[in-house]
């Protein structure tokens, strides 16, 4: 508990609960993250290293656009989906892809990684599998270090 030197005694009081309340949330905010630490440190990884590899992946993607303009929407459409197009660049499967949305298996909307705000980690799962399954130079690299709890609820 802790004390104030304070004449009035509600304003201690007050100030006291506060205080007391502040206490709890850091010593239950530490244990959370005492739980979780090694967790959360390999989501934020996780997390940053497919931002990277997407943004690598867009400023590829719009150099092609920009060199590639002259063919038809279409043909162009097609162009940026084959891996080939983008050389030396990690190519980012639309489900691994941190700026944009896409459309699944069933036909449903699933909004970029950047948006979501349940079942995270179980996306960032699946997002390391589709990068690895796409781009042989990292075969049984990202597979092996997946698993991420995080976030999946």
């Amino acid at each position: 508990m802790l004390s104030f030197a304070y004449s009035d005694e509600h304003t201690s009081h007050c100030l006291s609960k506060k205080a007391n309340w502040r206490v709890l949330v850091v010593i239950t905010f530490d244990r959370i993250i005492d739980v979780v630490a090694s967790e959360i440190k390999e989501f934020i990884f996780g997390m940053l290293f497919i931002k990277r590899i997407s943004d690598e992946f867009d400023l590829k993607c719009e150099l092609i656009r920009r060199q590639y303009k002259h063919l038809a929407p279409e043909q162009l459409k097609v162009f940026l989906e084959r891996k080939t197009s983008y050389g030396e660049t990690i190519f980012v499967p639309k489900r691994a892809r941190w700026n944009a949305s896409w459309v699944d298996e069933c036909g449903q909307d699933v909004p970029p990684l950047k948006h979501l705000k349940h079942g995270t980690g179980n996306m960032l799962n699946k997002a390391f599998v589709a990068i690895e399954d796409e781009n042989n130079v990292l075969g049984g690299v990202l597979k092996k270090q997946h698993g991420f709890k995080c976030g999946q609820r």
